[in-house]
C-alpha cells in the first residue's frame, strides 16, 4: 500500500502527475494548500511541518488521499469526498497552532480546493512548485560541489583535534530544541516534552569550518557515536579472613619458627 505521505525529495513531481490523473475525472476530489513558507523564520522549521503533516494525515488515510511537502514546506493535501467542515477544522487547528505569527490570519495561508472546478489552479501552483524546486536544486548542487572541493577530508589527526575541542566545549551552546507534541482527533497540537539535538553543521562552522566532517563514513560515525559509560562495579564486602576481590577465604599461610628456616639446608 502507497504512504499517504509523499517525501519532499520528489514531491513536486509526484503532485503533478498526481493532479494530472484527475484531471479526466475531477469530480468529487478536494485539496488543501498550507503555505508554510509564508511564515516567519521562527515558524518555519522542520518540526512544525510534521505537526502540519500529521494534523492531515489522518484525512488523507481517512479519504483515499495523499499529503505532499513541498522543498519550501509548503504542504498541501489531496483528498476524495471529506465533509468540507471537517477539512476546516483541520485548516483552523493549523491557523490556531500558528495564531502569533500575522501570516496565519492571512486568508491565502491556507486555502480549499473545489478540484471539479478549481483543478487548472492548483496544477498551476504545483507547476511552479516544481519551477522553484528544479532552480533550488540547481543551486544546491552548484553550492556543493564549491564547498566540497575547497573543504579538506576529515582524516584521524583531525578528528583527534575535534574530540580534544568538544571536550572542553560547552555543548549547551550548541544544543537545539523541539517540542514533540500529542496529537488528538478534532485537538489542536499539544506539546508533550521537548527534544534536544545538535547539528552537526552547526558544529562545524566554528570549530572546524574548512573540513568536511561527513567526508569520511567511518570517521564520522565515531564521531557521532553514543560514548561508552564505564558500568559500575557492585560493592564487595571486605571484612577480615575474606579476599576483597574474590570473595574467597584467604589463604592460611603457615610460618615456620626462625630456628627451623636455620635448620634447612
Amino acid at each position: 500500500m502507497a504512504t499517504p505521505v509523499q517525501p519532499a525529495s520528489d514531491s513536486e513531481r509526484l503532485l503533478v502527475a498526481y493532479l494530472r490523473g484527475l484531471e479526466e475525472s475531477p469530480i468529487g476530489w478536494q485539496a488543501a494548500h498550507v503555505r508554510l513558507s509564508r511564515l516567519s523564520s521562527s515558524n518555519r522549521r522542520e518540526y512544525n511541518t510534521r505537526i502540519v503533516v500529521n494534523n492531515l494525515i489522518h484525512l488523507a488515510r481517512k479519504y483515499q488521499g495523499r499529503v505532499f511537502v513541498a522543498h519550501n514546506q509548503d504542504v498541501i493535501l489531496v483528498c476524495k469526498g471529506a465533509p468540507v467542515a471537517e477539512v476546516e477544522k483541520a485548516i483552523y487547528n493549523l491557523k490556531y497552532l500558528f495564531q502569533d505569527d500575522p501570516v496565519a490570519r492571512d486568508p491565502e495561508f491556507a486555502n480549499w480546493f473545489d478540484l471539479s472546478v478549481k483543478l487548472s489552479d492548483l496544477l498551476e501552483i504545483a507547476y511552479q512548485l516544481l519551477k522553484q524546486k528544479v532552480r533550488h536544486d540547481e543551486e544546491q548542487a552548484a553550492r556543493a560541489m564549491g564547498a566540497q572541493g575547497d573543504a579538506e577530508p576529515l582524516d584521524p589527526s583531525r578528528l583527534y583535534k575535534l574530540l580534544t575541542v568538544l571536550s572542553s566545549v560547552d555543548i549547551g551552546s550548541y544544543m537545539r530544541r523541539q517540542p514533540i507534541c500529542a496529537l488528538a482527533r478534532g485537538e489542536p497540537p499539544q506539546p508533550v516534552f521537548e527534544e534536544c539535538f545538535v547539528r552537526i553543521a552547526d558544529l562545524q562552522r566554528p570549530l572546524m569550518p574548512n573540513v568536511n566532517l561527513v567526508g569520511n563514513r567511518w570517521l564520522f560515525q565515531h564521531l557521532t557515536q553514543r560514548p561508552r559509560l564505564p558500568r559500575p562495579r557492585p560493592p564487595v564486602a571486605s571484612y577480615r579472613g575474606v579476599h576483597p576481590r574474590t570473595d574467597q577465604p584467604e589463604p592460611q599461610h603457615r610460618h615456620r619458627p626462625v630456628e627451623s628456616v636455620h635448620a634447612v639446608r
